[in-house]
């Protein structure tokens, strides 16, 4: 970015002159136009103006079309479920197995879906429910969570981990 407030201040600024904002906005917009965006870039070889399309078509693909809808970051907790505005919503762990405490990203949209994604990945869809609502439950979650029961549960060590120790042997 620097280097480019320096091309500016060099290739444009340099000797001119203008009356105030507006009149300096044109003539930016016209040297931009005419030199800096229609010349041979040196690192890549090509034009920037033949580049605007094809980066402003990558750039529109990471945005979500819709732009009403809420983000928020939850984790799954031991019943393969996670909470939102009072309500439980199942998920599908089946995909990273029963781990408590796995993020997972809480979309809502104008349209009141509830939308939960692992690390970019639609994992469970459900309608929005008013606060204070039973568990929303997707039949398909039902037999990941049987599963989940099923498992044999471990045993965390209370207290320090154990020690090894190193012992010379006298020769």
């Amino acid at each position: 970015m620097e280097r480019a407030v320096g091309y500016i201040e060099t290739s444009f600024l340099e000797g001119c002159s203008f009356d105030d904002l507006d009149d300096l906005n044109a003539q930016l917009r016209v040297w931009l136009a005419t030199v800096a965006n229609a010349r041979r870039h040196g690192t890549t070889g090509e034009r920037p103006v033949d580049c605007v399309v094809a980066d402003q078509a990558a750039m529109l693909a990471l945005v979500e079309p819709d732009s009403e809808h809420e983000v928020e970051k939850r984790r799954v907790d031991w019943d393969s479920r996670i909470s939102f505005r009072g309500v439980r919503y199942s998920v599908d762990t089946s995909i990273l197995g029963p781990r408590r405490g796995t993020p997972f990203e809480v979309h809502v949209g104008a349209d009141e879906k509830l939308r939960i994604y692992h690390k970019g990945r639609l994992v469970s869809e459900h309608a929005l429910a008013p606060p204070g609502s039973s568990p929303q439950d997707d039949p398909a979650h039902a037999r990941a969570r049987r599963l989940l029961r099923q498992q044999p549960r471990t045993r965390r060590l209370r207290g320090k981990a154990p020690r090894f120790e190193q012992r010379l042997v006298n020769q």
